[in-house]
Parts: structure tokens; C-alpha cells; sequence
């Protein structure tokens, strides 16, 4: 049970493993200093209290307000409210990853990271018990932890919003080299589309593996996406221009039926040409890329043994010397 207390800003100290920092030149950060300053603070923040000094000075953990303390101390404000809870350090981890799940400027890498030291601060912790005090299920327990398996770029990518959440979900189970073969297609496709190609791709792989033998490159695989309602309503109001053109050399309605769906889903032959060449084009931007980097590689591997050599001789004159 919290005790609503007023507490001064001296007795709070910052959680050590805080999820997110201050940024004291952001907008929002400002703002909400702005309206402290002007008619104070509308919600407590939340503290855990600790155990007495040796002068009977009792100090407290921040959970949860850490720019509302902030905004408190570039005001020079003395005190602040505070909801005092009888909390532990794993139920301070617990409470101030559930507060911050609930904004949308968290970054996933910090949940990916809370999560795993709230996994590992207790023996007795479970995903199904943590799942259960964050008011998560234990799918998305488990799929934010497999975020540590993405490569620190695609990770950037996730927390800029480059790459959907649920993109990158399908892309973590995907093996390291794969990852980078399949980021630009997670920027550009939505989620769906995207997620059944690295599916696909997923069971290639396990499927090689199986076999026994290396699994294969990428393949081109068509995907269905609908079109946008902006074309359609067009198409709609023009008389289907492009729909008659494509069912004039068809007798059969059945078959006409099938072509009209390919195409309000872009899997008639023109869609899937296009999309083919857009792939075709990012296979050869990677090809490039890969090339590049062990163009790179290997000239940093060169100028190393370069230098290494030219040190080995000049320990060799010195002791000639």
C-alpha cells in the first residue's frame, strides 16, 4: 500500500539502472518543467524507502518520475510528493518497466534490457510470473527477449521506428547473416508482408538443415498486399479501366474472378514484375554492401600486418643495434 508523503529532493536518489535518461533540451522535457514551475505538479511520483545511515537519515529509490524529479531539481524546488512504497529491488524493477511500457517513447531496446535484469535478479523469477506482474502475456515476454539476438544496427533501426516492433520480431528468429540480407525489406514492407517472407525464409532454412546440406540464398517470394483504397476508389470511379483491360481476353467469369483478385491483391503478372525488380534491385544494393564492407575488412586486415611487420622489424634493428 502507498503512503503519500512530501519528501525532499535530497533524500531521492535516481534508480541506478533508470530505463530512460533526461533529455533536458527535449520539447516535452521543457514543457512539463513549464507547467510545474506554473501550477505544480498534478501526479506524485513514485519512491521505494530504504534503510536508515548511521545518522538515522532516511533515503529513498525513484521508481517512477524521474523527469518530474528532474524538472523539480532544475527549479530548485525543495520537496516533492511522493507515493511511498514498501518495495524491493526486483518490484522496483517490475514497476518502473510496467510504468514505462505504457509510453510510447520507450525504446525497445530498453525493455529488451529491463526485461532481461528482471529475469536474471531473481533464481525464483519465471517468465509466466513476470508476464503475469506486467500485465503481458508470455509471447510477448519472450519476444521482446529474443531482441538481444538482433544485430546492434537493425537494433538502432527498431528504436528510431525505422523497422515496425512486430518486423522485427520476425527478424530476430531469422539467423545473423539473414538479418542484414532482410532489414531493407523490414523498412519498406509492412509487417504482414514482411512477416510471412522471413517465415518463409525461416523454413527454408530449417528445412536445410534438416537435410543435411547449405542452406540456399534468398529467393524472390511474391507476397500478397492488398491495394490501397485510394486505388481502388479511383478504379471504381473511372469505370475499371484497369480491370476491363485486364479480363478483356477472358471468356471464363471463374477465371476473370481469379485475375480481378490477383490484381486487388498484387499478385496479377504486373505486380509481381515489379516487385520481383524492386527485389532484384536490393539483392544487388546488398551484394554491393557486402562487397564493400570486405573490401574494408580486408584492407584493415592488410594495414594491420603492415604495421605489425614494420614493428617486428624496428625491434629487430633496435636489438641488431
Amino acid at each position: 500500500m502507498a503512503v503519500l508523503k512530501e519528501i525532499a529532493i535530497s533524500s531521492i536518489q535516481p534508480n541506478l539502472v533508470a530505463l530512460r535518461d533526461v533529455d533536458r533540451e527535449n520539447a516535452q522535457y521543457l514543457e512539463l518543467r513549464d507547467s510545474i514551475d506554473g501550477i505544480g505538479l498534478m501526479e506524485p511520483i513514485q519512491v521505494a524507502e530504504g534503510k536508515a545511515d548511521e545518522n538515522g537519515n532516511i533515503y529513498y529509490t525513484l521508481i517512477n518520475g524521474l523527469q518530474r524529479f528532474s524538472c523539480h531539481q532544475d527549479l530548485g524546488i525543495e520537496t516533492i510528493p511522493c507515493h511511498v512504497l514498501d518495495w524491493d529491488e526486483n518490484q522496483m524493477q517490475i514497476g518502473q518497466l510496467a510504468a514505462n511500457l505504457k509510453r510510447v517513447d520507450t525504446k525497445p531496446s530498453d525493455v529488451t534490457r529491463a526485461l532481461m535484469r528482471i529475469l536474471n535478479s531473481s533464481p525464483t523469477m519465471t517468465i509466466p510470473r513476470m508476464a503475469k506482474e506486467l500485465h503481458m502475456s508470455p509471447t510477448d515476454i519472450n519476444q521482446r527477449l529474443n531482441f538481444k539476438r538482433l544485430n546492434p544496427e537493425i537494433m538502432e533501426r527498431v528504436d528510431a521506428g525505422a523497422i515496425p516492433v512486430m518486423s522485427a520480431v520476425a527478424l530476430s528468429k531469422l539467423d545473423p547473416e539473414d538479418q542484414v540480407e532482410f532489414m531493407a525489406m523490414a523498412e519498406t514492407l509492412s509487417y504482414e508482408e514482411f512477416t510471412a517472407i522471413a517465415t518463409e525464409r525461416i523454413h527454408e532454412v530449417t528445412k536445410a538443415k534438416r537435410e543435411g546440406r547449405d542452406k540456399a540464398s534468398p529467393t524472390f517470394v511474391p507476397v500478397p498486399r492488398a491495394r490501397s483504397l485510394k486505388v481502388l476508389k479511383e478504379e471504381y470511379e473511372a469505370k475499371f479501366p484497369m480491370i476491363r483491360e485486364l479480363v478483356k481476353d477472358i471468356s471464363n467469369p471463374v477465371e476473370a474472378a481469379i485475375r480481378v483478385l490477383e490484381w486487388t491483391i498484387c499478385l496479377d503478372p504486373d505486380s509481381v514484375a515489379v516487385a520481383q525488380e524492386k527485389w532484384n534491385q536490393q539483392q544487388a544494393e546488398k551484394e554491393r554492401a557486402r562487397i564493400e564492407r570486405a573490401n574494408i575488412a580486408a584492407k584493415k586486415k592488410q594495414e594491420a600486418a603492415a604495421k605489425a611487420q614494420a614493428k617486428a622489424q624496428e625491434l629487430l634493428a633496435e636489438m641488431e643495434a
